[in-house]
């Protein structure tokens, strides 16, 4: 589709975009208010009720009348064309508004130029002075007639890409800002939603407002509930923002109340899922009588607290309830809320009263609307066991919300937080937020967390002295609550992610294959192009004892992460009892919160170390084929964990002797590696499945009298620093070395006979000598072949 032919397609807006182009509707608005003010005057003064000579003025009040009257049927077109059938379902009257202003000669300059593809470049993250930069410099012009449109999705994106595509200096420019066609399209669509808005509220008109008139006098056939008014409140709901996130559950809810008998339902989900803004969005939708069954119904919510600190006995709580349910259904239009049910019934049960007889009696009655409200954690402690109250409500399971729905609201919530304080949101700040949110806490619902970081963000802004609200303020938040680096690379983490290799190598030698293998992935998680929904990494070590196993990690978490502490260690010989599991995700009937769950969500970042995980219970080993395939695995109270910023690296010492045959043969242990593997499988030490889901599987070659000498090597550097510190020196010389290799030379323990080596004779003699004076403060102490006998 050329642009001709586009504007053929949106000919029917075509005079209203010229009326924009000459006298938009802003201008309109002012001139009309300014021209109001004025006839009003006119008609004062030709009334004669100020001045005697009125004649005068009766035409200019006719003049005025006539220009005011214009002015509202150029109104009345310019509505009618936006809002008509045709345009009320998409954004073609705006996107007509950029193509008929669109000079033939310069294709760029129509967008750069129109008032909504300017917003939408500087919501995308453009600052006005790098535009107009960059129109300034432009080298070549691109004529209208170059744009092609695929006719494949929704125009005003379709033109997006066309315009994109047709100029590559335009394309080279949004890139270096780090803009893509899609971003570019939404926010566009954005900025489109935003004006309709704007003009929304102008039309008094609508339906919907003209539905929110009250007959007068409706409330007249309903009782009055003196006594519910005592011990309950009106539900407060302002803003119907979040509606559409729970569209699905409040129709159901609806559904439920709108029955002829039974209207009752439990609403149940995690904290903060949104369980109140399901009544909170039909309570909205009877007041905005957009409801056919449940008109004029007004919400109470009952206020446990003052109702149990009222009556401390249980005849009094009895007779209370009563009254509370006779007064619902005498009124006729009241429908109760309990906003924690598990509350209600512990407070019921501490006055020895139970509620379900009560209750049972006036729940069948079609004049009675109970909404009962739990969390999921004590709906499966104190409600599922209570069928003889829960039975008599219809369930409704909040569930999470997708993406696409959280954008769409949080591109509304956040045009409220810029009139309230002042400030600019880019979209890439909003989309950073939703998805920040998704990978970092997946415990808090979507929507909730994204708003979170955002208004954090914000925050964070305003404290800069800016106005303008990014995503690298968003990654600021992300780093400063989570500790996970996120956003742009400094000069120091890109060396240290350049050089990890070899920084890892002063620690670990040999052992090419996981050094590089850790490296790799974690560039490649700090660069953004691996797999968020899966952790950083994750391997399993095999090999004998000694060989560097557990120092790799060790190495790992020092150079990477900083330090030491950043590994979660769990020694896997202690879970290889049957409550293992529980153990680890702690156990719903005794309150125990797990070993795992706390440790993870206390520290989201960093190395997760399982020391010989072959020994472990095989239901746990269940547990991690599901947390190394999505990351994410619940605890015994139905909570979210998320492993997705941790490199988990399981150690085993299974297959030692297989490598060791493979190593006395001379042969490549690399070569017999699935060989290796496949016999592990088939004696039951690992699940096939289960070794699937690692990233890979290293094995750990014995380490030669080569290896010996270096690791040697490092470990008297260690002890030479700390000689360092009692100003002696430690001469590291061949004869020392040759003498470590052989004490500590032992294939099946690797390098940890090397440690005692040092230990039982350097460290010793040192220890003696300066014990008894023969070494002091500026000694150098070397040793020869003849002290080490």
């Amino acid at each position: 589709m050329t642009i001709n032919e586009l504007k053929k397609e949106l000919v029917f807006w075509r005079d209203i975009s010229i009326l924009e182009r000459i006298f938009p509707f802003r201008i309109r608005r002012l001139v009309r208010r300014m021209t109001g003010i004025f006839l009003l005057i006119a008609f004062v003064l030709a009334s004669g009720i100020v001045a005697e000579e009125s004649a005068r003025f009766t035409g200019l009040f006719f003049l005025i009348l006539s220009l005011w009257l214009l002015l509202l049927a150029l109104d009345a077109i310019y509505f009618s064309k936006v809002f008509s059938r045709e345009g009320a379902s998409n954004f073609l009257p705006e996107l007509s508004l950029i193509v008929f202003t669109t000079p033939e000669g310069d294709l760029i300059r129509g967008f750069l130029s129109s008032r909504d593809g300017s917003e939408a470049l500087f919501r995308a993250g453009v600052m006005p002075a790098d535009l107009a930069d960059f129109v300034e410099n432009r080298k070549f012009i691109v004529p209208a007639s170059a744009l092609r449109i695929e006719e494949k999705g929704k125009r005003e994106e379709e033109y997006v890409r066309a315009l994109i595509a047709s100029d590559k200096n335009f394309e080279n420019f949004l890139l270096l800002h780090n803009i893509s066609a899609e971003t570019l399209s939404l926010s566009l669509g954005w900025v489109f939603s935003l004006h309709r808005e704007s003009l929304n509220a102008h039309r008094w008109w609508a339906e919907r407002r003209l539905r929110n008139l009250r007959p007068l006098g409706r409330s007249w056939a309903y009782g009055g509930a003196y006594k519910l008014e005592k011990y309950s409140t009106s539900l407060y709901f302002s803003s119907d923002i979040q509606d559409e996130l729970h569209l699905e559950e409040i129709n159901t809810l609806e559904a439920i109340l709108a029955q002829d008998s039974q209207a009752n339902a439990l609403i149940v989900g995690e904290e903060g899922s949104g369980k109140m803004e399901v009544v909170e969005g039909l309570a909205r939708r009877i007041s905005d009588r957009e409801t056919r069954f449940l008109r004029d119904f007004q919400f109470k919510v009952l206020a446990l607290d003052y109702l149990f600190a009222s009556d401390e006995s249980a005849v009094g709580l009895e007779g209370t309830l009563i009254d509370i349910l006779s007064d619902i259904v005498s009124s006729g239009n009241i429908i109760l809320v309990i906003p924690d049910l598990p509350l209600f019934l512990s407070g019921c049960s501490v006055l020895g009263v139970d509620p379900a007889p009560l209750f049972g009696r006036f729940l069948k009655s079609p004049d009675v609307h109970v909404i009962v409200v739990s969390d999921t954690e004590g709906f499966r402690r104190m409600l599922e066991p209570e069928e003889g109250i829960t039975g008599e409500f219809a369930k409704i399971m909040v569930k999470g919300t997708d993406k696409k729905a959280v954008s769409k609201i949080l591109l509304e919530e956040v045009i409220y937080l810029e009139s309230r304080e002042d400030v600019f949101f880019t979209y890439g700040a909003v989309k950073r937020a939703i998805a920040s949110a998704e990978r970092y806490f997946i415990d808090k619902p979507l929507f909730d967390a994204s708003r979170d970081l955002l208004v954090e963000a914000l925050s964070l802004t305003k404290t800069s002295g800016r106005m303008v609200v990014s995503e690298d303020d968003v990654d600021s938040v992300i780093r400063r609550d989570t500790g996970v680096p996120v956003g742009r690379i400094d000069d120091v983490e890109k060396t240290k992610l350049t050089h990890l290799s070899d920084l890892l190598h002063e620690r670990i030698v040999g052992q090419d294959e996981a050094v590089n293998l850790i490296s790799e992935a974690m560039r490649r998680t700090r660069a953004g192009i691996a797999n968020t929904m899966k952790p950083i990494g994750s391997f399993l070590f095999l090999g004998p004892t000694g060989v560097g196993k557990t120092e790799t990690v060790k190495a790992l978490a020092e150079v990477f992460f900083g330090q030491e502490a950043k590994i979660l260690r769990l020694d896997m010989t202690e879970y290889s009892t049957d409550d293992a599991l529980n153990r680890l995700i702690g156990r719903f009937s005794s309150e125990d919160l797990g070993i795992l769950s706390s440790m993870i969500r206390e520290n989201q970042y960093g190395v997760l170390l399982l020391d010989e995980f072959e020994k472990t219970d095989h239901r746990v080993q269940d547990l991690f084929l599901q947390i190394l395939d999505e990351g994410v695995f619940s605890d015994s109270f139905g909570r979210k964990i998320s492993a997705r910023n941790l490199m988990i690296i399981a150690t085993s010492n299974a297959g030692s002797e297989y490598i060791f045959e493979a190593v006395e043969r001379r042969e490549n242990i690399a070569d017999r590696k699935n060989e290796i593997i496949d016999r592990l499988v088939r004696e039951g030490v690992f699940k096939p499945e289960l070794i699937n889901r690692f990233d890979a599987v290293v094995l750990f070659h014995p380490l030669t009298d080569e290896h010996l000498r270096v690791i040697a090597k490092l470990l008297l550097r260690r002890l030479s620093w700390r000689l360092k510190e009692k100003n002696m020196t430690l001469e590291i010389n061949d004869a020392l070395l040759d003498f470590l290799v052989m004490k500590g030379r032992d294939p099946k323990f690797g390098a940890r006979p090397l440690n005692r080596a040092i230990q039982d004779n350097i460290e010793k003699i040192i220890a003696d000598g300066i014990i008894s004076g023969d070494y002091k403060p500026g000694a150098n102490i070397a040793f020869t072949s003849s002290d080490l006998k």
